[in-house]
């Protein structure tokens, strides 16, 4: 009985430990692509097809329940890596970052201003 109880808790801290690295993944995904979209950097950064790959492949996994836990929680690490180092590409300027995790785009509204008022 102990070692089930033991057994539950560690899936519950690793369970509870990959979703918050996927709620930080999707964090970074956002902040990533709102700075696409709305800084026209069409970009292709050398982490980009693995970090948003990793992203997707580890989401396919989980719909399929084709991971176990402990390799779904080592690939959200492996993604949190890449994602990180894909900001570092970008530039580290460009982005937001919260100690609860929060990741944003800094959207120079100052800028779209003056390109809306010269009619840009």
């Amino acid at each position: 009985m102990a070692d089930e109880i033991q057994k539950d808790a560690e899936f519950q801290d690793k369970n509870k430990r990959f979703k918050d690295n996927m709620g930080t993944l999707c964090e970074y995904q956002l902040a990533i692509e709102n700075y696409e979209d709305l800084s026209g950097d069409k970009t292709k950064y050398p982490s980009d097809a693995a970090a948003f790959g990793c992203l997707y492949s580890i989401r396919e996994h989980r719909k399929n329940d084709t991971w176990d836990i402990d390799k779904l929680l080592e690939e959200s690490e492996k993604a949190l890596i890449l994602f990180d180092k894909l900001t570092d590409e970008i530039g580290k300027e460009h982005f937001d970052f919260s100690d609860d995790g929060y990741i944003e785009y800094k959207y120079d509204y100052e800028k779209i201003q003056k390109e809306n008022e010269n009619g840009g």
